[in-house]
């Protein structure tokens, strides 16, 4: 190899590595986001069950036939409960499919073999 050709050679490495390391902070920005996102969603949906147990309390109160008032606690409560689900389910499809991009990067071909 001539000294020309190594100049090329390490000047293409470190272009290389200078854009992985693009990529990882990029990455790593958006697993921050990401993980806020989550973070504030669990928060916003403890308050949210915060405020209807005060409102089925409350419910509960005003209720003077204690079968329509555990009728629609049972609804109520069952609502909640699918909706928790189908909200951890499309976050756990969220992360998945941010992690399935991150971690099988496209490969180029090298010489058409590989």
């Amino acid at each position: 190899m001539t000294e020309e050709e190594k100049e090329e050679t390490l000047e293409e490495v470190m272009a290389i590595r200078q854009d992985l390391n693009v990529l990882a902070s990029a990455f790593k920005q958006m697993q921050k986001e990401i993980t806020k996102f989550v973070n504030d969603m669990n928060r916003d949906m403890i308050k949210a069950q915060g405020d209807i147990t005060k409102c089925l309390t409350e419910l509960a109160q005003n209720q003077k036939n204690s079968e329509t008032n555990d009728y629609l606690g049972l609804l109520l409560s069952d609502d909640l409960k699918e909706r928790e689900i189908q909200l951890i389910e499309q976050v756990k499809q969220i992360i998945d499919m941010q992690n399935k991009q991150t971690t099988e990067p496209k490969r180029k071909k090298f010489l058409g073999i590989f």
